[in-house]
């Protein structure tokens, strides 16, 4: 397929479009309102109204009983206040993500999560694509070179987005610093959006569904992958490559704090029905489902690798269509 190649127009008018309010303050109603006093002539400051907090189940930043496998012991877990994308500001854990992620046949993204991407995302020349939680923005250069009209990865990590404005140095595509749960753009911005395992680190994924739909143009797509709901339900925490496999808590939505790469993280659970719901919900019809079985071509010859990768589920993904 041949060089992507963007509109002047349409990149700047993508560029102008985007709105997402970044840093800690963002969208948490820190700041004043103005408000008349009583004779209507002098305005007066007054803190703001707090909102009441949405939460899936157990609600972001308060705490929840978890228990144990073997329910012997309680033990308690605290979501953290901090978004998930400043997870990867630190230096070791966004080069761990990238060691990680681009380590050939031991990478689980390079052998399940991205031949089932490219399957489901069929011809992409002339889409304008929007790549929430972009990451160091790899799938950007792919896509550019497939024939997209224009590429533009948001991601809440300063240190990912300046990962992927490397990448894209000598493409039309960009990369911006832009929580997911802020992102916002007017009516047909977009022809398609992907999300590669990001979702699982918004709390209010219904906000973002919808915000996607509207920026989506007639008969536009959203392809997102998550953690396999089976892996985001529980964690045995040994830190250790797993032989076996717990699920517990299953239908128990909301946060659950992870050792991940090196770090403390929270994701938020959510069971397959959850996802496929919230994405009907918001407009779309479910257009494909897939668990990403591994695939034996990418795994250069290992066989034990692969047997071990077809033990269990790692990833979800969800294609769906705007009506």
């Amino acid at each position: 397929m041949g060089q992507g190649q963007i509109v002047g127009q349409g990149q700047n008018r993508d560029q102008d479009q985007v709105k997402g309010r970044t840093g800690p303050g963002a969208g948490r109603g820190h700041g004043q309102e103005v408000a008349r006093g009583q004779s209507g002539n002098t305005p007066t400051l007054r803190p703001p109204l707090r909102r009441p907090q949405r939460c899936f189940g157990h609600c972001f930043g308060r705490q929840r009983v978890v228990r144990p496998a073997d329910r012997s012991t309680l033990r308690i877990v605290t979501a953290a206040s901090q978004r998930g994308g400043s997870f990867y500001n630190s230096p070791k854990i966004s080069k761990r993500y990238r060691d990680h992620r681009h380590s050939g046949a031991m990478s689980p993204n390079h052998v399940m999560e991205e031949p089932a991407l490219l399957d489901v995302l069929g011809t992409v020349t002339g889409l304008r694509v929007l790549d929430l939680g972009c990451g160091d923005a790899a799938i950007g250069r792919t896509l550019l070179h497939a024939g997209c009209r224009s590429y533009l990865g948001l991601d809440g990590s300063a240190a990912m987005v300046e990962a992927a404005s490397a990448i894209l140095r000598g493409t039309c595509g960009r990369a911006e610093r832009a929580d997911i749960e802020d992102f916002s753009a007017p009516p047909s911005s977009f022809d398609l959006i992907i999300s590669r395992l990001a979702l699982h680190y918004v709390e209010d994924l219904d906000a973002v569904l919808t915000a996607c739909h509207t920026c989506l143009s007639p008969g536009g797509r959203i392809i997102l992958s998550v953690v396999h709901p089976v892996l985001s339900s529980y964690d045995a925490g040994t830190g250790k490559p797993r032989t076996n496999w717990v699920v517990d808590d299953y239908f128990l939505k909301g946060p659950r704090r992870r050792n991940w790469l090196g770090g403390s993280v929270v994701w938020f659970h959510r069971t397959v029905e959850d996802y496929v719901n919230a994405l009907m919900n918001a407009g779309f019809a479910l257009s494909a489902l897939r668990e990403c079985a591994p695939q034996e071509e990418r795994f250069d010859g290992d066989l034990a690798e692969l047997a071990r990768r077809r033990r269990v589920p790692l990833f979800l993904l969800l294609s769906g269509t705007r009506i």
